[in-house]
């Protein structure tokens, strides 16, 4: 599995509240991007935070689960993220209010097991198309989906940066979780909504297959291209190459 990485703070601001995390070893792979959200640098302590407790959380218990106990244990993680991410809140007025998207991919025996809240997200790129694999928790997104707008209403809609739950945010109700086949070969992006508030699906899936065989080289391209196009927010993106195969 090849994996490439870059995360930048954009052009608006040199503060980075983005966060992420990749690891790797012979029996399972995880990536988790988080995007903080809350004043005086409170969002990159909430990213920060989220990471690291899922991340400790996961560590000692990915070993020989069965598909529903991977899903069980995603959700006791994101709990678990949530529970520590409000508890701090609580504790400091100078974190009031803070919280964290999170997206996350867990690459293990052929399959992709996904988390996610917010609208940090998911692709997959495949030869001939891009297919979102979450469906972002914000307004439009269910805008769009009760009929109200267009999706292409919703890439200029003035509220299309409203979330509808986070990490420690009062609204949260958990992840969204899914589970896929791997097929060697796939092409995965994590990023968070720094690259797709600036670069629309069609965009992102021509430069990663351009640069699909030098993945360092895409990550650094559509992050450039975000920036080219306003950099309006911190961005981050991940892509995985998979191939059961290879390390």
């Amino acid at each position: 599995m090849r994996i490439a990485f870059r995360t930048h703070s954009g052009m608006v601001t040199n503060h980075n509240e983005d966060f992420f995390s990749v690891l790797v070893d012979p029996h399972l792979s995880l990536v988790i991007v988080a995007d903080g959200v809350g004043g005086h640098h409170a969002g990159e302590v909430a990213s920060r935070l989220g990471v690291k407790v899922v991340q400790d959380f996961l560590a000692n218990r990915l070993t020989r689960l069965e598909e529903k106990e991977v899903t069980e244990l995603l959700r006791q993680a994101f709990h678990e993220a949530h529970q520590e991410i409000t508890r701090q809140a609580d504790s400091d007025d100078k974190f009031a209010g803070m919280g964290t998207t999170m997206v996350l991919g867990l690459f293990q025996s052929g399959k992709l097991h996904l988390a996610h809240v917010g609208d940090s997200r998911a692709y997959l790129i495949e030869s001939r198309r891009i297919t979102s694999l979450t469906q972002d928790h914000s307004l439009v997104a269910s805008m769009v989906q009760s009929g109200m707008i267009t999706p292409e209403e919703a890439k200029t809609h003035h509220l299309r940066n409203i979330i509808t739950q986070c990490l420690g945010c009062s609204e949260y109700t958990g992840p969204d979780i899914r589970t896929i086949d791997l097929t060697n070969g796939d092409i995965f992006l994590f990023c968070s909504d720094g690259l797709t508030d600036m670069l629309d699906d069609k965009k992102i899936y021509k430069i990663v297959r351009r640069n699909s065989r030098k993945l360092a080289n895409c990550a650094d391209k559509l992050v450039a291209m975000a920036n080219k196009n306003g950099g309006r927010d911190n961005i981050t993106v991940v892509v995985v190459n998979y191939n059961k195969d290879k390390s």
